[in-house]
Order: C-alpha cells, then structure tokens, then sequence
C-alpha cells in the first residue's frame, strides 16, 4: 500500500533558499520566494550552522 509520512524535503528549494540568505535576503523572504515554510528554513540553518545575516 501507500507509505504514509511526510515528503522527502527538496535539497534544490533548500539550497536555493541558503544562497539567498547568503546574498542578504532575509530567511522569511528566502522561504516565501520559494513555497518553504519559515521553521524549514531557519531549521536547516541551524543544521548547517549559518547565523542570519545582521
């Protein structure tokens, strides 16, 4: 049958969002600009330990 659970997280969508934070787009914008949700974004940078820009 079908295997329930959540999709797999789209590694392209994810780095797209991390250089964009990257070139002083705000992480909230990073993640509207690209349909993630805000947590997905802030999460993955805290996995890759990349601070927010100030």
């Amino acid at each position: 049958g079908k295997r329930p659970g959540r999709q797999p997280l789209d590694i392209k969508r994810v780095e797209a969002a991390i250089k964009l934070i990257k070139a002083d787009v705000s992480p909230a914008e990073a993640a509207r600009q690209l349909g993630l949700g805000r947590s997905t974004v802030y999460r993955e940078m805290r996995r890759l330990r990349i601070s927010r820009p100030a």
